[in-house]
């Protein structure tokens, strides 16, 4: 079993996976409150899971692939050379 992450590198987690939802959000051309709307949250919402200072709840991630036209396997996954 994996060990759980730290502190420090689950917020390194969340920042890089914010950086690859931003890049995905604008190649789409979608405003932060264009995804806000198709996902069902806040403006303030998407831009706090961009900056990597909160994550979606697994729900919000299946709503935010479907809108960017992406799996959310490709669209969540860190090991990909995206990082």
């Amino acid at each position: 079993m994996p060990s759980p992450l730290a502190d420090g590198q689950r917020a390194q987690v969340r920042a890089r996976w914010g950086n690859q939802l931003r890049a995905a959000r604008l190649a789409r051309g979608l405003s932060q409150a264009q995804l806000a709307a198709v996902v069902g949250v806040s403006r303030p919402a998407v831009s706090e899971w961009e900056r990597g200072l909160c994550a979606p709840t697994d729900l919000h991630r299946l709503s935010i692939a479907r809108a960017l036209h992406r799996s959310a396997r490709t669209l969540f996954d860190l090991t990909e050379q995206s990082a």
